[in-house]
């Protein structure tokens, strides 16, 4: 199974989201843990060992210590009511031989277990409950950015315990049988629920579709709406191709709630990281650009957005790319939720 250091970043935070805490995180927390690891100010092991200075995970941990605090983390890393011998014994054994695992380098013990998770070929099921926690957690991420939802930091009291129990109810209503279509069903009466929670209605969405095998052409938002851009690419053994040729978007605008949909037809793709050849953010736009075929180096294969905001004139990487929301999308799943319009009426929004 793949371990968690071929994840993107956000994709390892989420773990530590899923195994310390045990609920999909709100936008703000991981955008605030993802620009603090992306920069490098903090490691996966800063971030883990902060989580247990949070109120709310301290309180669930209060008055645990010795092997009763080792048996709260196994169960809620490892996804099980009771820990196998061996394995509680292995990690008995680590923590006699470095007894601040369950201290001072507690964030240690967190990182080592989920790693552990990951390597062990014996615990495939919970690998793929993790999966299936990723993927939720990013769609609701995505979706609460989206709907215009308040940061975790203005909410009042009350809408805080209100969204700590509809992101923790995601959590664990999710099985390593969940399929994508119970996922976005999950996601959408969370969203519902949040909805409710800031008496937020859907506003006005717009939805623009590239056409494939269009070699020029460009997409326009509007201000007054939500718009979502939606691109397709595919692949072969050399890696991905945008199926619209050269494409831009005009007016972006994410304070309307606007994201782009990429939706990769051959359903191979988890990671935007895996489908762009290179990013060059520039001053008031960014270009992505796709693989393309050498011999037909006239056919650029790119996707312009103007208006985005970046970091600085050069880059490789869309995290330089800063008030852009992409979503990456399997063909099978908007499939499942019966086609693109129903996919962003019913999931996305």
């Amino acid at each position: 199974m793949t371990t968690t250091q071929t994840y993107g970043l956000r994709q390892q935070i989420i773990e530590i989201y899923a195994g310390v805490w045990g609920a999909a995180p709100d936008w703000q927390g991981l955008d605030y843990w993802f620009e603090a690891i992306d920069s490098g100010r903090m490691s996966r092991i800063d971030i883990a060992s902060s989580f247990f200075e949070q109120p709310l995970i301290a309180e669930k941990y209060q008055g645990l210590s010795g092997d009763a605090l080792l048996l709260a983390l196994y169960r809620n890393i490892f996804r099980v009511e009771s820990p196998d011998a061996d394995g509680f014994r292995y990690w008995q054994g680590e923590i006699t031989a470095n007894p601040t695992l369950l201290g001072s380098q507690i964030g240690t013990l967190v990182i080592q277990m989920l790693d552990g998770m990951r390597a062990n070929a014996e615990a495939a099921t919970t690998q793929t409950l993790y999966d299936r926690f990723i993927s939720a957690s990013e769609q609701f991420y995505t979706q609460q950015k989206a709907a215009n939802i308040p940061s975790y930091a203005q909410m009042r009291d009350a809408e805080q315990g209100a969204f700590l129990h509809i992101a923790a109810q995601l959590t664990t209503a999710l099985d390593a049988q969940s399929t994508p279509a119970q996922i976005n069903a999950l996601i959408a009466s969370a969203m519902d629920d949040l909805r409710g929670l800031f008496d937020q209605a859907p506003g006005p969405v717009a939805i623009h579709i590239a056409h494939n095998g269009v070699a020029n052409q460009t997409l326009t938002g509007s201000p007054e709406q939500t718009d979502i851009f939606v691109f397709s690419i595919h692949a072969d053994n050399s890696g991905a191709f945008a199926a619209f040729g050269q494409a831009r978007i005009a007016q972006y605008e994410l304070r309307d709630g606007d994201l782009i949909l990429l939706i990769d037809e051959q359903n191979q793709w988890n990671q935007l990281a895996q489908i762009t050849n290179n990013v060059q953010p520039q001053a008031g736009n960014a270009l992505i650009e796709f693989n393309h075929d050498v011999a037909e180096t006239a056919h650029t294969q790119s996707l312009q957005i103007l208006g985005a905001q970046t970091s600085g004139p050069f880059g490789q990487r869309l995290t330089d790319i800063h008030n852009v929301t992409f979503v990456l999308e399997t063909a099978q799943a908007i499939e499942a939720a019966g086609g693109v319009n129903a996919y962003i009426n019913h999931v996305l929004i």
